[in-house]
């Protein structure tokens, strides 16, 4: 069997959706008791495939809350893609809009109050699932069992588990080198300075410009709006041109 399903936090309480071709539900439970309420022991464990729009965020919201997605999972924004790539959203309101010409209502989050109730986690359910149902026959056999199956949902679970742990950080290590390259680059900055025999903002496009092509009267870079280039490429080629040595200096 397969259900859409759709799985939201909204601080101490937890929205779950769960949706048939022909029927949807929605639950509101405390987050504290949702890791012991028979719902979430079924629909963590369920053999039933659930198809959720936007998988990895599931998995976040249900991580945050203290249970994990066990069961078979689809994701119907990963199908979408993998269908079509050059999708600029690939959100379910757009989904709907597109694929079904409905309106999946949502809140504003800049209002305290919002003046619009969004879909209930049901519809969304639903939405999801039936996307799911439109999208996935159309894919090819490789589409399908390859890049969705194979690479793009086991790759999913990765991803957003790496997310949800972070990455470790040494902080003296990290301040250690802030130093160190705080040091060579002043170092760096004085060199460039005796060249011209001034202090200049080596940050500046127009100060560097000002010293290249004026006082230096080095060759003239790429032309832009606000002059000529002195990116790093513009100045590698001016140090082999010229053989000067505040270009590399910059």
């Amino acid at each position: 069997a397969v259900l859409g399903a759709s799985l939201e936090t909204d601080g101490p309480m937890v929205h779950v959706g769960l949706a048939s071709s022909s029927h949807a539900a929605s639950w509101t439970v405390e987050a504290s008791r949702l890791a012991e309420s028979p719902l979430a022991q079924w629909l963590f464990s369920t053999q039933t495939t659930l198809v959720f729009h936007d998988l990895k965020a599931a998995f976040h919201a249900a991580w945050r809350v203290g249970v994990d997605i066990t069961s078979a999972a689809a994701d119907s924004m990963l199908t979408w893609f993998v269908a079509d790539s050059t999708r600029p959203s690939y959100t379910l309101e757009s989904a709907a809009d597109l694929f079904f010409a409905a309106e999946l209502a949502v809140s504003d989050p800049n209002q305290l109050v919002p003046e619009t109730e969004p879909a209930a986690p049901g519809v969304r359910a639903w939405f999801a699932l039936r996307l799911q149902e439109l999208l996935e026959p159309q894919l090819t056999e490789e589409a399908r069992s390859t890049i969705l199956h194979s690479i793009e949902l086991p790759v999913l679970r990765i991803l957003a588990t790496m997310e949800h742990t972070g990455a470790a950080v040494d902080p003296v290590a990290l301040q250690r080198l802030s130093d160190e390259f705080g040091q060579k680059a002043a170092q760096i900055a004085q060199r460039a300075y005796a060249v011209i025999g001034h202090e200049v903002n080596l940050a500046s496009p127009k100060q560097l410009q000002e010293v290249l092509f004026g006082e230096l009267g080095l060759p003239k870079t790429r032309k832009l709006k606000t002059g000529y280039s002195t990116n790093a490429e513009a100045l590698a080629d001016l140090v082999v041109k010229t053989g000067n040595e505040f270009p590399m200096l910059s």
